[in-house]
């Protein structure tokens, strides 16, 4: 009895032994090797070349050239972890990571720099970066304490607007620009100010605008449309959207879209109005038609963070883990892209599926 013990005691040192062996030639002495998780891809946007995904771990790039994917982390040079949006500055081809720490870099060609000014700022309570609007030579980070101005030519703050109720901090959710005017949803309601000819630190340049009638507003989203504003009022019954369209505002809702749940997001894209709901994705045209209803994947609920549509008309969506091509299906979105499946063999309702976890996945059939 004790021999077989003693066997089997050692049977199981030499295989410890080996595994730790076998790591360790995989994984050289002195270097990193990142295991993300199969975590929440929270963000999306298209550069000249592919579409990259942000995760609060790292980036996720897929090429659109040869269907290959890359990641980008904090082993490759990112600051750290807890992303919780990006942007992409075409002008300068640099990708605008922002964290919820209040922690800022730029990626170009491989190349990091960070900064941490936001970070080590004596603004109190919370400082993470919920939004990223470039505009000329100028990113504006909506943050929860108010709005920061960056030069990104030189990388440097050149202002924080405090837009609050006489100048106090405020939760800004987006930014956005119409019209010569920037406009900002805020948990104290969408403000307003001229882009150009005033004082935008000044709390009294920015005029409060009174969307649905109601007193108490919070606007998490806004987003100009076809010469629309579009935002999204927060409740806790189900959220409402609204449109600013001839000088006055209106609730509007897609024949179909169920009352109440939570936004997810609202995007207007390649002359597209993006909304992704709970559980439902719908894509609108110019004219506020919709023109595609997604609910599932392969028995998944698709419940969007981000969506895009991309400049060869391919609609990209993530949900969970993944990150969605839809291949077919929209009368106007034409079967063409590098990522998409020849015409003669495509399905109209073909999806393919790529995951945060940098594992590509077969093509599949929606349900």
């Amino acid at each position: 009895m004790k021999f077989l013990i003693a066997t089997f005691f050692n049977c199981f040192l030499i295989l410890i032994i080996s595994v730790f062996a076998v790591t360790a030639q995989v994984t050289p002495v002195g270097s990193w090797r990142m295991h993300l998780p199969k975590n929440r891809m929270l963000a999306l946007v298209e550069t000249q070349e592919s579409i990259i995904g942000a995760t609060e771990f790292g980036l996720v790039k897929f090429n659109l050239d040869d269907n290959s994917i890359d990641k980008f982390d904090k082993v490759d040079g990112l600051t750290g972890i807890g992303i919780s949006n990006i942007a992409y500055d075409a002008a300068r081809g640099q990708i605008i990571v922002g964290y919820a720490d209040g922690n800022l870099d730029f990626v170009s060609d491989g190349q990091v720099t960070n900064i941490p000014d936001i970070f080590r700022s004596r603004i109190m309570g919370s400082k993470r970066i919920n939004h990223i609007k470039i505009h000329g030579n100028r990113a504006y980070l909506s943050c929860d304490f108010g709005i920061v101005e960056i030069d990104l030519v030189s990388k440097l703050i050149r202002n924080t607007w405090f837009i609050g109720p006489l100048g106090s901090q405020v939760r800004v959710y987006a930014l956005t620009i119409l019209d010569g005017f920037f406009y900002a949803a805020t948990h104290a309601g969408l403000m307003r100010a001229s882009v150009t000819g005033v004082n935008h630190a000044d709390f009294q340049n920015w005029q409060r605008i009174q969307v649905s009638g109601q007193a108490n507003e919070v606007i998490n989203m806004v987003v100009p449309f076809d010469g629309r504003l579009i935002v999204n009022r927060l409740l806790s019954a189900g959220d409402e959207i609204h449109v600013f369209e001839n000088g006055q505002w209106r609730q509007f809702r897609p024949a179909g879209m169920e009352v109440g749940g939570t936004r997810r997001q609202i995007r207007a894209d390649n002359h597209r109005l993006l909304i992704a709901n709970y559980q439902q994705v719908w894509v609108l045209d110019r004219n506020l038609d919709t023109q595609e209803v997604i609910t599932s994947f392969s028995d998944l609920l698709v419940r969007a963070n981000d969506l895009v549509v991309d400049k060869n008309n391919l609609l990209c969506i993530t949900f969970g883990g993944r990150a969605l091509f839809w291949l077919g299906g929209h009368g106007d979105l034409p079967n063409q892209g590098k990522l998409r499946i020849p015409k003669s063999t495509a399905r109209e309702t073909e999806l393919r599926v790529l995951t945060s976890g940098l594992k590509r996945e077969t093509t599949q059939t929606a349900s």
